[in-house]
């Protein structure tokens, strides 16, 4: 069966264009030309993905995706923003409201059709075959070697690439972003790269970027990036003297169950589980703390702790999932459910006057249909 995509969008030549484009390549197509009929449109028509312009009469595209996120109807359906409007600000707001992806206008339509193919691979991945994602990574002498994909550098990737960095233990002075291959950059990835370079910064971390040609390094130029780093078209240009570019073809490999998070996260239909299997340390309580801020920071604002068998934990970490689930539910209209088989536990957290706080379930498929509702 063709997978359907609602175009909303309020420029008829454009909704045109993309429609007929899509169509050509086997995607059924409807269009709306305002956020209102969109959002009516996404409730009967059920489309697989929604293409959102942001500038537009009656209901604007942030109006538009704050109703979709909010609908039970609507919330799981995938939304891609479609629109001129390409300032720093614009891009996060809609990242942070649930879109998985921003597409600039005027823009590339064989782009827009990889990053279409992209969210629909995704979708149809398990969880099984996302566990094996590898990321070459090469170290020598305190610096980091990372190649991107050779075909498209999905927003994802990107998360995945700070993270991996984020988990690499050993000291390091310089990480080199290899993009030799990569042929797609976009204004999305050069925000997400800023973020990524910025955090790199605050550590003292320099950053390098190997680019295919001057186009694309032009592209990074003109960018209006915040952080600070330095662009090559070489890889031979861009390594320090003690590494030889040969050298790099010897790259290890991490998995991306390695790279995501500091405590062991598994998904189940999108929805990360922080696992404890033993009462938490001082130490795997500052984890939690981090894990749940990149999770949070990643728009993932329903999460499930599951405690397993454990019998007690120490009051710093319920204040740290009280201080979490303030910030999700009340302000973000996120849950944290917990998963809690051992009955000392519970006792232990109705004495504190904790468990009220929060849904509390034993067994998993009990604390998905609630998370989910």
């Amino acid at each position: 069966m063709s997978k359907k995509i609602l175009i909303v969008e309020d420029q008829k030549f454009i909704s045109s264009i993309v429609s007929l484009n899509l169509r050509k390549i086997g995607y059924d197509t409807v269009v709306a030309e305002n956020g209102k009929i969109g959002y009516d449109l996404a409730k009967s028509e059920k489309p697989d993905l929604i293409l959102l312009d942001i500038m537009m009469p009656v209901l604007n595209g942030f109006e538009t995706l704050k109703l979709l996120k909010s609908d039970d109807n609507t919330r799981k359906i995938p939304v891609i923003i479609l629109s001129a409007l390409s300032q720093k600000s614009h891009i996060l707001e809609a990242i942070s409201l649930g879109a998985i992806d921003y597409i600039t206008k005027p823009f590339n339509l064989d782009i827009a059709k990889l990053k279409i193919a992209e969210v629909f691979k995704k979708l149809n991945q398990s969880t099984e075959i996302e566990k094996h994602d590898t990321f070459p990574i090469f170290y020598k002498n305190y610096v980091v070697v990372m190649n991107c994909p050779n075909d498209f550098i999905s927003l994802e990737y990107i998360k995945k690439i700070s993270n991996s960095i984020t988990k690499f233990k050993e000291e390091i002075s310089q990480v080199i972003l290899n993009l030799k291959e990569n042929k797609t950059i976009d204004n999305l990835n050069v925000v997400f790269f800023d973020n990524l370079i910025a955090k790199l910064n605050e550590r003292h971390i320099k950053v390098s970027l190997v680019v295919m040609n001057s186009e694309i390094e032009s592209f990074f130029k003109e960018a209006h990036m915040l952080s600070t780093f330095e662009i090559f078209t070489e890889m031979s240009a861009a390594l320090p003297p003690d590494i030889d570019v040969s050298e790099i073809e010897n790259t290890k490999k991490i998995t991306a169950e390695d790279a995501k998070y500091p405590l062991p996260v598994l998904f189940n239909s999108g929805v990360p589980i922080i696992k404890f299997f033993v009462a938490p340390t001082p130490e795997q309580i500052d984890l939690l703390d981090n894990c749940i801020l990149e999770l949070f920071r990643y728009n993932r604002k329903r999460i499930i702790v599951d405690f397993n068998n454990t019998d007690a934990v120490p009051a710093r970490l319920a204040g740290v999932l009280m201080k979490y689930q303030t910030n999700l539910v009340i302000k973000n209209e996120g849950k944290i459910v917990l998963i809690i088989k051992s009955q000392n536990l519970i006792t232990q957290l109705k004495e504190g006057g904790f468990i009220t706080k929060f849904e509390i379930y034993t067994d998993l498929e009990s604390a998905m249909a609630y998370i989910n509702k």
